[in-house]
């Protein structure tokens, strides 16, 4: 089954740690284009979720949707 990230999630994490576009980015350990991929429903790989995890010390990890899901959404 393919997952994406929640909705808004990356969003609102960027917003609550008040960074800019470039540090959220680096914090995430993406491009700006992958980011924004994820952003919009793409899978993330399990090196990708591993590096948000860790870049931003989420101890709940990401909310996670069946891609699906979030597509009907």
């Amino acid at each position: 089954m393919s997952v994406a990230i929640v909705s808004g999630f990356l969003d609102r994490l960027q917003k609550e740690r008040k960074l800019s576009d470039t540090a959220f980015t680096s914090a995430c350990g993406l491009d700006s284009e992958r980011l924004r991929e994820l952003k919009n429903g793409a899978e993330p790989s399990p090196n990708e979720f591993q590096q948000i995890v860790l870049g931003f010390n989420l101890t709940d990890g990401i909310p996670m949707v069946p891609r699906s899901q979030k597509l009907a959404a």
